[in-house]
């Protein structure tokens, strides 16, 4: 298999952006992930036709995470009562983020490659 990666800044603009505590329920969810070391990430692979324009894929990408905020927000960690840190959530307004491209040869593996 002939793999050749590459990377792409797509920059992306939304509103929402602020500074919170997680909810009952993301914070159920992290305890969880912090017990377990397993997170729930969803990894999803998107095959196109070959004639697909890039710059389709990024407006793609673009709108979709600036319309979606948890698709923007990060966590960052303060101190709480005691001197333990605890999470809390970052929404942001803009910023960019990367778009892996694979490129396969023909009768190569996607899924494997993925």
């Amino acid at each position: 298999m002939s793999v050749t990666s590459s990377e792409i800044r797509v920059g992306f603009r939304g509103e929402g952006a602020g500074v919170g505590e997680l909810t009952w329920g993301q914070m159920g969810i992290w305890r969880r992930t912090q017990e377990t070391g397993r997170t729930m990430n969803v990894v999803v692979t998107m095959p196109l036709p070959a004639d697909t324009p890039l710059t389709v894929v990024e407006a793609a990408l673009r709108l979709v995470v600036g319309r979606h905020p948890p698709l923007r927000t990060q966590l960052q960690f303060v101190d709480g009562p005691g001197g333990t840190r605890r999470p809390q959530q970052v929404v942001f307004d803009a910023g960019e983020l990367p778009l892996e491209v694979v490129d396969l040869d023909d009768g190569d593996d996607a899924d494997a490659a993925a």
